[in-house]
């Protein structure tokens, strides 16, 4: 739905903003790209030896009993499989670990904060294993793929998208392969109904299918598309299908290379039949390629989405598969992980002869906001110099009196609850946050006391469960998130 500016200022703003963001994204950022280079080798070098260690232990020996030929040490699926004893159909023999969070669909969720209870040294190689693999495929070669030969990388900001900062995306209607609760074999969903947590079709590094967790989801504007013709062929005759997007979002090839929509339109493209990667669609779960036919661009904007896939970043629209997203993100690189964090922030580095400084303009997140949903708390917030937002939060989600409350912790609620409910986030993503943050950094509060003790002393020691319907267990910290975000 087209929207129209309340003031002619608002309008000046946002152009000006663009114009001055478009001027960052000509000049780029500098990488050291031989750090780069050597981080990414060395970090691939970790996630081997760690799948060795792994590979020597008596947890992957159930793992290959239960699996036999089909064991696959990146699969979450079967890692549930092996630790849960309470999955629907899974095999006796199990390590016997209760699954006590459950996705929005009723699937067991395998991940850092599901794993982080269970201690065994295997689980503990596991989730380093996972954030290995997560800083290389996403931050190091996200990078890597999209320097220039100078050593520049050239970011988008667009503030017409301003949750995920990307301007490539596809059609309302587009149909997404998503496993959901109940069925055995992925089906097409609209992908304006996909929601977090879903688990989609998608292509490995390998060109082999798999599946992987969508990380957001969610419409990204109104927006001219091109439509992509192309034909599968079987014995008995052709299938035409067509996938609507913009421009700048990326099909993949048979190769495994990424080309841009838009690309199809160059004059030495025009006569060339692409071979893209594509699924069977007289056969669903195989592998395929087909052949682009026709494009051309639609005359009317449309409704379009986007999601972001875990670990791969593509997905299966249309039968095709497509990349998630059209630059890094800066938005994405890990804070949680101290030594990911400083791995990844490394290679930013200041052209010869300058400086890398830091602005930070004073709750200008929250004064926006206060001004948008008039809220008197949050006014009160912004314009009494005396009260702190972020500190009263801290005493509501750990239960401390006002005085105890660290920098530290305050910080954690200051980005795990007020940020993260400012743009969207809801209580299941808030409280596993916090939790992870509260866990993996654990500060104390003014008087000395560590965090989690003292979540122990007040009743809040465990994450907690959610059943199958969403439910979190009562008196666990979900509950807790919960109960907040309503008052919030």
């Amino acid at each position: 739905m087209p929207l129209t500016p309340i003031s002619q200022d608002a309008v000046d703003l946002l152009l000006q903003g663009a114009l001055c963001l478009s001027e960052v994204e000509i000049n780029g950022i500098r990488i050291d790209v031989p750090y780069l280079k050597q981080t990414m080798a060395q970090v691939q070098s970790d996630i081997v030896e760690l799948e060795k260690q792994m590979k020597l232990s008596k947890e992957w020996s159930v793992w290959k009993r239960m699996h036999k030929d089909k064991a696959k040490i990146t699969s979450r699926h079967q890692l549930g499989t092996v630790l849960f004893k309470n999955i629907k159909n899974v095999k006796d023999g199990n390590l016997g670990y209760t699954c006590r969070i459950y996705t929005e669909h009723g699937a067991p969720e395998v991940s850092e904060v599901s794993l982080q209870d269970i201690e065994l040294p295997f689980v503990k190689d596991y989730v380093q294993y996972m954030s290995l693999q997560k800083v290389l495929n996403t931050s190091l070669k996200g990078i890597a793929d999209e320097v220039d030969s100078n050593g520049i990388l050239h970011p988008f900001f667009n503030l017409n998208t301003v949750q995920t900062y990307r301007s490539s995306c596809v059609a309302k209607g587009t149909l997404i392969m998503v496993f959901r609760k109940g069925n055995k074999n992925p089906i097409e969903v609209p992908i304006e109904e996909i929601k977090k947590g879903d688990y989609v079709l998608c292509f490995d590094n390998k060109l082999k299918l798999t599946s992987r967790s969508v990380l957001w989801a969610g419409k990204t504007g109104h927006k001219k598309v091109i439509r992509i013709g192309f034909y599968f062929f079987s014995q008995h005759g052709g299938t035409y299908r067509y996938i609507d997007l913009t421009p700048e979002h990326k099909i993949r090839t048979a190769n495994g290379i990424y080309v841009k929509a838009i690309n199809f339109f160059k004059p030495e493209n025009k006569r060339k039949s692409r071979k893209i990667l594509a699924l069977n669609p007289y056969g669903h779960g195989q592998e395929n390629e087909t052949v682009i036919y026709d494009y051309h661009v639609l005359k009317k904007e449309v409704d379009v989405y986007d999601i972001q896939v875990e670990e791969f970043h593509n997905f299966i629209a249309n039968e095709i598969c497509v990349h998630n997203s059209d630059s890094p993100s800066f938005q994405n690189f890990p804070v949680r992980n101290k030594k990911l964090s400083e791995i990844v922030r490394k290679y930013f580095i200041a052209r010869p002869g300058n400086h890398f400084v830091e602005v930070d303009y004073s709750s200008v997140e929250v004064r926006c906001n206060s001004c948008i949903n008039k809220d008197p708390k949050l006014i009160q917030y912004v314009t009494d110099p005396n009260s702190d937002m972020h500190r009263d939060m801290s005493v509501q989600i750990f239960k401390l009196s006002p005085e105890r409350v660290s920098k530290p912790i305050r910080n954690i609620s200051k980005g795990g609850f007020n940020f993260a409910a400012f743009y969207g986030s809801w209580w299941k993503g808030l409280a596993e946050g916090i939790w992870d943050q509260a866990r993996v950094q654990n500060p104390e509060t003014t008087d000395g006391v560590p965090l989690m003790t003292h979540l122990q002393s007040v009743k809040l020691g465990k994450l907690g469960t959610i059943n199958e319907e969403g439910i979190p267990n009562p008196g666990s910290f979900y509950e807790h998130i919960k109960n907040i975000e309503a008052d919030f």
